[in-house]
């Protein structure tokens, strides 16, 4: 029952993606026929995007449970509409694999899921602050971790309303099925080669992942417990870097190209900020086409004040326009415990081994190397690399080589290994620069070796790509689908005990876990005394020593 509740959850995101983007761009008959082809794969992340977008705008004045029925009825309209115009126009034919098959199979990883541990910190006591509060300035000061406040909370909050965790859980599985979608389309794809290429090697690398030193894992996407954004934010990373290598190859790109490359950049920037070095590439990319595109019409315009809004909101938040960067705090405003945002940011530091300039860099490689699962990562990270660049030299002969691009790609990829090992090094921060490493293999045009091409058909591609699906769940998911006879299975928040302290605040006993409990806050030493004032209608929260 979990898997056609999804397939459902799935297609309203997708019928009413598609309504918000034809729409939205105005297309006429063939032109929206067209983009049909191209973008519907895209169709579920532009609702998802405009969901969490339109509910942060109305919760600077409302909160969030006086408009989740409304913004729900809104969109399923939408999906409805969407629909409709699907079937007149036949846009939906051959989509059994793509809004049946692939969402059902994807779908079995909800049975056995249950919360991640920062779920309880933060992520969902955040959600039900803005779920029962319009915007309150200084609620950081409640607990530092609110300053992340990403785009997920908002649309997790709308989700609220319904009291069912699973649909918490089909947001993360809509960004999966994506990708699969996406990897498929193009692995059959004989009409685009470098995106046929990165779709198989990609999935090849996804495979390996089920392999390797100490039973796999190199460091590729994965299903995370719910509340995470790792994943989400990684499959959006590398579906950008592939568009961008596609149209710099092709040497042509277009405006509603460049729309949707900054909306999925700004999508994967709001739910998380490590995202940000995505503007490299996406500058690069302006860079070349700077003569094709127009930067001032009205979708440019729409999601600069989407950016805006959503750092206003970090601000008023936290005092800082971009937690944890201490550079953009405001300490004169008077929510602003500095020291209180300082403290957890050198927790995640200190807590995630990142690399150290000077005298200790040997210790501190050690050290990350011997944290967590690094080492079993980074070798099968490693391994399936060399297995890949083996498999190309086998099957796959250089027709052009295109230096100066890949040259470029490499330099971008490097950056990126340097800001994440010196930073927060945790594994699941780099799903998405492990994944899109693989395209450097792609770059330059291959062409299959003829006395080996007859192993590459729809059917090898098919069979990859259902194993890598099948094997995406793990086998306890599938045990426990089994043992519950494949029916509706939701899962719980945690239990936690709380302690009352002064000025009617509550903490939990034994942990930082308030769950969903109204009024708890995560202690430190910075934050003993809380004043919670009135002004314009709006709460102000500060807090000191």
């Amino acid at each position: 029952m979990n898997n056609l509740i999804f397939v459902f959850f799935y297609s309203v995101l997708h019928f009413s993606g598609f309504t918000i983007f034809t729409k939205f761009l105005k297309s006429s008959k063939i032109e929206l026929q067209e983009k049909s082809k191209l973008y519907s794969n895209f169709y579920p992340l532009i609702s998802l995007f405009f969901i969490g977008n339109l509910n942060l705008i109305l919760n600077f004045f409302s909160p969030l449970k006086k408009v989740a029925i409304f913004v729900v009825a809104f969109f399923l309209f939408l999906a409805v509409y969407g629909l409709i115009i699907s079937f007149k126009n036949k846009y939906i034919k051959d989509s059994f694999i793509n809004l049946f098959l692939f969402p059902f199979l994807i779908s079995f990883s909800s049975y056995g899921i249950k919360f991640h541990y920062d779920s309880g910190a933060y992520h969902l006591n955040y959600q039900n602050w803005i779920y029962e509060n319009k915007i309150s300035l200084g609620v950081a000061n409640l607990n530092p971790f609110y300053s992340y406040g990403s785009l997920q909370e908002y649309i997790f909050s709308n989700l609220s309303y319904f009291n069912l965790n699973l649909l918490f859980f089909f947001v993360e599985l809509t960004f999966f099925t994506v990708f699969f979608v996406w990897i498929f389309q193009y692995i059959n794809d004989k009409n685009n080669d470098f995106l046929q290429r990165s779709a198989l090697f990609i999935a090849i690398f996804l495979f390996l992942d089920n392999f390797g030193y100490m039973g796999g894992a190199n460091g590729s996407i994965q299903i995370q417990m719910v509340g995470k954004t790792d994943t989400a934010v990684a499959i959006i990373w590398v579906l950008i870097s592939m568009l961008i290598i596609n149209d710099l190859l092709k040497k042509n790109s277009n405006q509603n190209q460049f729309f949707l490359i900054l909306t999925l950049g700004l999508f994967a920037f709001q739910l998380k900020s490590n995202a940000a070095p995505l503007i490299f590439l996406i500058l690069f990319y302006v860079f070349k086409f700077r003569k094709t595109f127009s930067f001032v019409n009205f979708q440019n315009i729409m999601l600069l004040i989407l950016l805006n809004l959503f750092l206003v909101k970090n601000f008023l938040v936290s005092g800082c326009v971009l937690y944890p960067l201490s550079f953009t705090c405001f300490k004169k405003v008077s929510w602003l415990n500095f020291d209180h945002i300082y403290e957890s940011s050198y927790i995640t530091l200190r807590d995630n081994r990142r690399l150290q300039f000077g005298e200790n860099f040997i210790q501190s490689l050690v050290d990350l190397l011997n944290h967590s699962y690094n080492t079993q990562i980074y070798t099968n990270f490693l391994l399936s690399l060399i297995l890949i660049f083996i498999f190309k030299k086998i099957f796959y002969k250089t027709k052009n080589r295109n230096t100066q691009l890949k040259i470029t790609y490499l330099i971008f990829i490097l950056i990126n290994f340097i800001l994440f090992f010196f930073t927060v090094p945790a594994f699941r921060n780099g799903y998405g620069l492990f994944l899109s490493s693989v395209i450097l293999f792609t770059i330059d045009e291959l062409e299959l070796k003829k006395k080996l091409g007859f192993l590459f058909n729809k059917y090898t591609y098919l069979l990859l790509t259902l194993f890598t699906i099948i094997l995406f769940p793990r086998f306890f998911m599938y045990s426990e689908a089994k043992n519950n006879n494949f029916s509706y299975v939701d899962f719980e928040i945690g239990i936690a005990k709380y302690e009352k302290i002064n000025e009617g605040f509550t903490v939990p006993i034994g942990n930082n876990q308030c769950w969903y409990k109204e009024n708890c806050l995560l202690k430190t030493k910075y934050n003993n005394n809380i004043l919670i004032e009135e002004k314009l209608g709006y709460t102000i929260i500060s807090s000191s020593k």
